[in-house]
Order: C-alpha cells, then structure tokens, then sequence
C-alpha cells in the first residue's frame, strides 16, 4: 500500500485538475478541478513529490510522499455520471505518458 499526503489547504495546497477520455483514445487537455471531482470508484494520477528527503524514525526509516498533483481523468461516456475509468498523466511540456 501507498500513501501519499495531500495538502488541502495553505500555501502548499495539492492542485486538482480534470481531464476527459476521449473515443478515439486522446485526453482532453487539463482543465482546474476541485476536490469534489474526486469521487468513490474515480481514476487519479498522482504527481509525486519527495519531501524532505528520508525519515529515521527508531529503527525505521522510509520518504514522504506529498502529491503536488491529482490529475482526475473522466470517461468520456460516463463523463455526466462522474465516474472516471481511465489512467493519463503528462508533463508540463505537453509530452504524454501512459
């Protein structure tokens, strides 16, 4: 299991933004979102940070995680009912991974 931090208020707040699959397999662009796009059974890519590097903690030690990102992606068939199905991330140069 993974988990993230996610920053819901102050400077450092975690932004949401919403995109849309298409039929032909392309993505909308971007578009700010909030979180209330986020809902039970929704598909979200986090964009990962590393804070702070590694913690010692006792004998432990392990990296936060704090996700300056949540990218929301919404079926374009199922758009209206707000479940998303699908899985994109890109960079800011606009180059896609999937």
């Amino acid at each position: 299991m993974l988990t993230l931090k996610v920053d819901t208020e102050g400077a450092r707040k975690t932004l949401v933004k919403v995109c849309h699959a298409t039929g032909d397999g392309t993505y909308s662009p971007r578009v700010p979102g909030s979180y209330s796009d986020i809902t039970p059974g929704c598909m979200v890519v986090p964009v990962v940070h590393i804070a702070n590097g590694v913690y010692f903690i006792n004998k432990n030690f392990g990296a936060s995680l704090v996700a300056k990102e949540l990218i929301v992606v919404k079926d374009a068939n199922v758009a209206a009912s707000g479940s998303c199905t699908a899985c994109f991330s890109s960079d800011e140069d606009g180059d896609e991974e999937e």
